[in-house]
């Protein structure tokens, strides 16, 4: 009669387990280190200000960056295309094109839409750029 018990207990932990195993599948999760960044000052160049987001697929499936966009054409993200798989990172690089700015500050936005599930919190993110351009004398 123990050794009954025994073997009903078993098969119901065994059970539990495997129906939290089974909701516990959450999909890809990006998660990066920051969500913004802040030059400081900068001088107007022809080269544009880069700073490279880091970020790791926290989930348990691969990762997809189905659209990474920039709030405007001064504002180039660069990203991979494969997918990222559970517990691997990668960057998304934000260039920042100074040269023509009246000098001043500017915040921009860069829009991150992945393959995670709708009701996710990482379906759609947003990382921000900021800082102030220094305009370069005329000579």
């Amino acid at each position: 009669m123990k050794q009954l018990v025994l073997a009903i207990l078993g098969l119901i932990v065994i059970s539990n387990v495997s129906a939290q195993t089974k909701t516990n599948n959450i999909g890809p999760a990006i998660k990066f280190e920051k969500l913004s960044h802040d030059f400081g000052t900068i001088e107007e160049s022809l080269a544009p200000a880069i700073y490279k987001f880091r970020f790791t697929n926290e989930g348990d499936s691969p990762l997809l960056l189905q659209k990474v966009a920039g709030s405007c054409e001064c504002t180039k993200p660069e990203y991979p295309t494969k997918p990222i798989m559970p517990g691997e990172s990668e960057f998304i690089t934000v260039g920042y094109k100074t040269s023509g700015h009246d000098g001043g500050s500017f915040s921009k936005t860069i829009t991150v839409v992945t393959n995670a599930p709708q009701d996710s919190k990482t379906k759609i993110v947003f990382l921000t750029i900021k800082g102030i351009v220094k305009k370069k004398a005329n000579s």
